[in-house]
C-alpha cells in the first residue's frame, strides 16, 4: 500500500500492488484508506498484506504502466476477501506467487521498464548484495527522527540468500 492521497470524493486514497494467481504484478487505485481501515477494524482481514482477494478491475487505459487497473465498482462493494496467504514453511505459498516472473538482470528490468513495456513492478532477485543499510526510524518518519543505522558491507551470493531464506 502507497501512502495516502488526500481526495475530494473519498478522504484519503490509496494505490495497491498484487500479484495475481499467475504471479502477474497489478496495480489497483483508487482504494479509499478508511475502505481497507474499516475492513481491518471490522475483523475481515488482519493485515493489509497478503491477502487473496476477487474484485472487478479494468484496465486503466489513461495510465502507460500496464500493471494499472481500477475498480469497476468505486465503492468496492464487490470485494470479497478470499483469505490469507500464511508463512508456513519458509513461505512456501507466498513464494509460489511472488516468484513466478523474476528478474535477475537489472539492466533488463530497466529496459523493460521503458516503452513498449513500460514494467513498473516486478520481482528483483539481486544475484549479489554488496552493502545493506537499515534505519530505525521515530514514528514520525522524517529523518531527524533518525533512532538509530545499521550497516554491514557483505557480498552475499544468490544461493547464500536463497540458503538463509530457507532457514
Amino acid at each position: 500500500m502507497a501512502y495516502p492521497l488526500p481526495s475530494r470524493s473519498y478522504d484519503e486514497l490509496v494505490c495497491t500492488a498484487g500479484i495475481t494467481e499467475e504471479g502477474k504484478w497489478i496495480r489497483i487505485y483508487p482504494v479509499p484508506l478508511s475502505f481497507l481501515e474499516g475492513m481491518k477494524k471490522d475483523g475481515k482481514m488482519i493485515s493489509y498484506k497478503y491477502n487473496w482477494i476477487e474484485i472487478d478491475l479494468r484496465r486503466k487505459e489513461v495510465d502507460f504502466r500496464p500493471e494499472s487497473y481500477s475498480p469497476v465498482n468505486h465503492d468496492l462493494s464487490d470485494i470479497r476477501i478470499l483469505g490469507r496467504i500464511k508463512t508456513n514453511n519458509c513461505w512456501a505459498e507466498r513464494k509460489k506467487y511472488s516468484l513466478r516472473n523474476v528478474y535477475y538482470d537489472m539492466d533488463l528490468l530497466i529496459d523493460h521498464s521503458k516503452n513498449p513495456k513500460n514494467v513498473s513492478l516486478a520481482t528483483f532477485k539481486p544475484t549479489e548484495i554488496i552493502d545493506l543499510k537499515l534505519y530505525l526510524m521515530a514514528e514520525n518518519g522524517n529523518q531527524n527522527g533518525l533512532i538509530k543505522e545499521i550497516s554491514w558491507n557483505l557480498t552475499l551470493k544468490e544461493r547464500d540468500i536463497r540458503n538463509d531464506l530457507q532457514r
